[in-house]
């Protein structure tokens, strides 16, 4: 296995061995409302707040056994992105495998400009954001770990009389700003349905509490909206989805799209072979935590805090619809990849990602992730 898709096949071996145990040993603010770009230099972090970039990354160099190995993670710490994170913390799933986890609680754009100017290892990031560093600033960074399926919504009221997506078109729907990873999927949802997000419906853009607001009161005839707030009004039964689009994804291009995973430079990841492998072992872990709702009692005493959800309704709802969004190791594959990719093409395209270097689709992946070829 090649460490990143058309790089070195440094270590490849080492990476090979150490991701096939890792699947032996396991076994069986909104993220959404964050900018789906990374911010340019001159509004990053000043340079007094580098000044550890000319030392070694933490963990570089493979650990050997018994050693903890150092990873510091930037990660934002609410929503459903951010629950994966906090839970990890919670289960103290690094110590477990071998690794010291140091997390920072940061946005979005600021993660991945923590990796950027190496004051992070791993950091949470979109996909988009990813090809978008690499268009518009040459830098390289790979999903080592897919954690996060998109969970939007077109959200209607229960009495609308739409029956679908395109039963909308001439209809004032409210929308995520253009520059969100919220809008991007779903404007190359509407283009996969031979539809223009932007010419065949009144869009107006807004943040998650002026789009429910403008809903409730009649304003708008259907808004873009994501978990937890899709349970919070549909547990009302005053409103249902009218298109789920990891639903809609499946159905017209094979996947469901990839809202976020953990993100590191293809330096790094060549230099720690081990470190890549235990942090996946994490992630399986965790999630398959989440899938079997053995995270509950914790879901339960932070559900205030990460999600905003406040009721029992709203909590049990949200218990209930938290667990289909994360990214299992058995549902990512080589296809799911392709798919992926496939989407992102289609964000340049409608331009809303830059137009990226040729081949850019070899950059962003790891060769395999928990199904490694024996060979």
């Amino acid at each position: 296995m090649k460490a990143v898709r058309g790089r070195s096949r440094l270590l490849a071996a080492a990476m090979m061995v150490l991701l096939l145990a890792a699947c032996g040993a396991e076994g069986g603010a909104a993220e959404d409302g964050e900018a789906a770009t990374g911010s340019t230099a001159e509004e990053a972090a000043p340079a007094a707040e580098e000044s550890g970039t000319e030392a070694e990354s933490a963990g570089t160099g493979a650990a050997t056994s018994g050693e903890v190995t150092p990873v510091r993670i930037a990660s934002i710490l609410s929503g459903q992105a951010g629950y994966l994170t906090a839970l990890i913390q919670h289960l103290e799933l690094g110590a477990k495998h071998g690794l010291d986890l140091e997390v920072n609680d940061l946005g979005f754009v600021e993660s991945a400009n923590a990796l950027r100017q190496e004051r992070a290892d791993v950091a949470m990031m979109a996909p988009s954001t990813i090809v978008r560093l690499l268009a518009e600033q040459e830098f390289e960074s790979v999903v080592i770990g897919p954690t996060n399926w998109s969970g939007n919504a077109w959200v209607v009221r229960a009495d609308a009389p739409f029956e679908s997506f395109a039963d909308l078109q001439g209809e004032r729907i409210g929308n995520f700003p253009r520059t969100t990873g919220a809008y991007f999927f779903s404007s190359v949802l509407a283009n996969a349905m031979d539809l223009n997000i932007e010419e065949d419906f009144e869009s107006v853009e807004a943040d998650v509490s002026a789009l429910v607001a403008l809903l409730e009161n009649g304003e708008l005839a259907a808004v873009n909206l994501f978990q937890p707030h899709i349970a919070r009004l549909v547990v009302t039964g005053d409103y249902r989805v009218l298109t789920d689009f990891d639903d809609a994804f499946l159905d017209v291009m094979g996947a469901r799209p990839l809202k976020a995973g953990y993100a590191a430079t293809p330096e790094w990841i060549e230099a720690n072979p081990d470190a890549v492998a235990a942090f996946q072992q994490v992630l399986a872990e965790a999630i398959r935590t989440i899938k079997a709702g053995e995270d509950e009692e914790f879901f339960r005493e932070n559900a205030a805090e990460l999600f905003g959800l406040t009721t029992p309704e709203q909590v049990d709802a949200g218990f209930e619809v938290n667990r289909l969004n994360y990214v299992a190791p058995d549902e990512w594959s080589q296809e799911n990849v392709e798919v992926q990719s496939k989407i992102l093409q289609e964000g340049i395209d409608l331009g809303l990602l830059p137009e990226a270097s040729q081949g850019w689709q070899d950059l962003v992946w790891l060769d395999c992730y928990y199904d490694c070829p024996s060979s």
